[in-house]
């Protein structure tokens, strides 16, 4: 929870933490290194379609690669899975997550128009689709 409240102007609620734990959809993965928790990544898989709901890496750790382990656990973990794409929203103004995500494949298939109540900020829709070769 430390990390969540401290990375976010309106972080995710220890309920929301506790429903997605309990919600046979969802999975958590986390990162850790030497003697901490860097990073975790929240999303839900539902048939075919992965839903990435929350990635974050403790302000300390950015930069350092977490971020990009995780996602690539993520592609991985949802290939072997079944899954045909990942999906994920993300603030306009975040650009070194937007980076990281292009990085990956991830395109830009819609913006959510005043999608974040806290500033109205839109939400930019991502899609990273799996071609058919094997995983």
């Amino acid at each position: 929870m430390a990390i969540e409240r401290s990375s976010y102007a309106l972080p995710w609620t220890e309920d929301h933490f506790l429903s997605e734990l309990r919600n046979p959809c969802s999975h958590t993965f986390v990162a850790y290194g030497p003697g901490s928790l860097w990073g975790y990544l929240v999303c839900q898989m539902i048939c075919d379609e992965v839903h990435l709901l929350n990635l974050t890496v403790h302000s300390d750790f950015r930069g350092c690669g977490t971020a990009r382990r995780l996602i690539e656990f993520l592609i991985q973990f949802s290939r072997r899975h079944g899954a045909r794409w990942i999906d994920l929203e993300v603030r306009r103004s975040n650009h070194p997550a937007l980076r990281v995500y292009r990085t990956f494949g991830f395109r830009e298939r819609a913006v959510r128009k005043g999608y974040y109540p806290d500033n109205r900020e839109d939400g930019i829709i991502m899609e990273l689709e799996f071609s058919d070769e094997p995983n």
